[in-house]
């Protein structure tokens, strides 16, 4: 199989993950003329693509989504009470002591997007159809936002929580420095004893509002040749803000797990 460049990638493929604020009209145009020249590139890719079969990427994708669909508000509950959101469709600045879910209209993957991501995973991980499907961990999203000084400690908090009760837990923190990875937060991949998987992302509203920006950044760069000039200079400004901004107290002692599995 040969391995090009899909124009989805990472954390960049959930720009409606962030339930971010509106844009002015003519950026909104601007992201909508990248977007569909990546869509468009993104299918040609996947037509040359060994082993691709749309028909059956969209079924697939329907019962993934289908059941999604079914245990989400079991979910979220579980959720919105252990972060401790009495109204997670309703989202207000976190203070001390409080949390809230952002972007919860997002919280479920659309059905083509799940396609586009199984395309995606065989593209960038040179591996089969059913593989593919099978890596499919964020049908079931969210993101809690805490306040800054009680980041870490809260976060933590969740993850431990989780660890207790789920069948595996699989933490990544990206707050410490690390040369080279420009987003910053805390992104946890749950797997229930029933074998549904969910993700959860951490952020400060200030955090979000940054990851916010640099996706911004990346919607204009991943239509672009990485040799090229303006490639760096986003890849550099990504990097820059996602280094310099301040970190939320004890971000860094949430720790990481490559996958723990609870009894």
């Amino acid at each position: 199989m040969s391995v090009r460049q899909f124009h989805l990638q990472g954390q960049h493929d959930q720009a409606s993950h962030a339930g971010g604020r509106g844009k002015a009209k003519t950026d909104e145009r601007s992201a909508a003329q990248i977007e569909a020249e990546a869509e468009a590139e993104n299918a040609s890719i996947l037509e040359s693509l060994d082993g691709w079969d749309a028909d059956k990427a969209d079924q697939r994708a329907a019962e993934i989504h289908a059941t999604a669909k079914q245990v989400e508000p079991e979910i979220t509950q579980r959720l919105a009470s252990l972060i401790g959101d009495p109204s997670p469709a309703d989202y207000s600045t976190p203070g001390p002591g409080e949390a809230d879910l952002y972007g919860y209209a997002f919280r479920l993957k659309s059905q083509d997007k799940i396609a586009e991501k199984i395309g995606r995973i065989m593209v960038e991980d040179n591996v089969d159809f059913d593989t593919a499907a099978a890596d499919i961990k964020d049908a079931v999203r969210y993101t809690a936002h805490f306040s800054e000084d009680e980041f870490g400690q809260r976060a933590q908090s969740v993850i431990d929580e989780l660890r207790a009760t789920e069948a595996k837990v699989k933490v990544k923190n990206t707050w410490p420095p690390e040369k080279g990875v420009p987003y910053k937060g805390v992104n946890v991949q749950v797997t229930r004893p029933d074998g549904v998987r969910y993700e959860l992302q951490m952020h400060t509203p200030r955090s979000q509002a940054v990851k916010d920006k640099m996706h911004e950044l990346y919607v204009e760069q991943r239509v672009l040749s990485p040799s090229s000039a303006r490639w760096q200079t986003l890849e550099d400004q990504m990097k820059d803000m996602g280094n310099t901004q301040p970190m939320p107290r004890d971000a860094a002692r949430v720790f990481r797990i490559d996958g723990m599995t609870t009894t």
